[in-house]
């Protein structure tokens, strides 16, 4: 069955996920406007259910920063999971769910689209992280966007928040959102985003079939739920030497939203971006800076 012709099952995903993901909610929707926007919504009507939340198609997807994540039907995996959590720091958690994905991908991958020797890459593909919260996969033409995460957590509300207190940080509910292009869009209102996006059947990750894609969707949510648990217990540290694998930027000139530029050095312990401007290192958070290759 092409890939065109194809949908979500939602009884095919619960299966799936009710062994590695036991009390989690599996739902499935034809369209919605996004799906974090719809557990956000439930987040504050006390719904704090652990929560994977599929749409067969976005009308009003969201990236970072209010910037829309554009989506087609079927072409596209559209996925927002929800549960409460307490990190001791939330810092560096786009960074870890990152690493999540792609450890994830990795098994559907060709061999040669490894994430090693970004640094220098190949003529093929090779996928890999973009701080803070995209997957990019670079080849000698330069970088294409792969898919994105977005972040999002809201206080709890009473009685909830009473039976967190003995935590020795302050649990919330966390919204964690990932869009993958599963097909290269073809859309001409696609032509003037920058970079440009990819899908995964290019990257050579086979979806011919339903299951073919049900089992990469599979992986991925487990992938993801881990990732909240260990992240939960270990903060942004137990992530880091993986993503220092899979980071794109690293070593190459780049330029923040506001003006500056310098060389990529990597991430700190905290997941911080570490930008050198000539004899200095400046540490660089998430929620102030968007990065464009110079």
């Amino acid at each position: 069955m092409p890939l065109q012709a194809q949908a979500w099952h939602e009884e095919t995903l619960r299966a799936s996920l009710r062994e590695p993901l036991p009390g989690w909610h599996v739902e499935l929707l034809p369209e919605i406007d996004s799906t974090s926007s719809e557990l956000m919504r439930r987040g504050h009507q006390s719904d704090y259910r652990s929560t994977v939340l599929l749409a067969e198609h976005q009308s009003a997807g969201r990236g970072r920063s209010g910037q829309a994540w554009l989506s087609e039907p079927r072409q596209s995996l559209t996925v927002s999971m929800a549960r409460t959590l307490a990190p001791s720091s939330w810092m560096g958690l786009s960074l870890a769910c990152g690493v999540g994905v792609v450890q994830a991908l990795s098994a559907y991958l060709p061999a040669d689209c490894a994430t090693d020797g970004l640094s220098d890459p190949h003529i093929t593909p090779r996928l890999g992280l973009k701080w803070p919260n995209d997957l990019w996969a670079w080849d000698a033409s330069g970088p294409a966007k792969v898919g994105g995460l977005l972040i999002e957590t809201q206080s709890l509300r009473a009685p909830h928040v009473q039976a967190c207190r003995e935590a020795s940080t302050p649990a919330r509910f966390c919204v964690v959102g990932l869009g993958l292009n599963l097909r290269t869009p073809q859309s001409p209102a696609w032509g003037t985003l920058s970079p440009p996006p990819k899908g995964l059947v290019d990257l050579g990750v086979t979806l011919a079939t339903r299951a073919q894609a049900h089992a990469l969707l599979a992986s991925v949510v487990v992938s993801l739920a881990h990732t909240l648990n260990q992240f939960e217990a270990h903060g942004f540290a137990a992530f880091k030497h993986e993503f220092d694998r899979m980071d794109c930027l690293r070593g190459r000139q780049v330029t923040l939203s506001d003006t500056r530029h310098g060389q990529a050095m990597g991430v700190n312990e905290q997941g911080e971006l570490l930008l050198g401007f000539g004899n200095e290192v400046h540490c660089v958070q998430a929620s102030s800076v968007s990065l464009r290759p110079a």
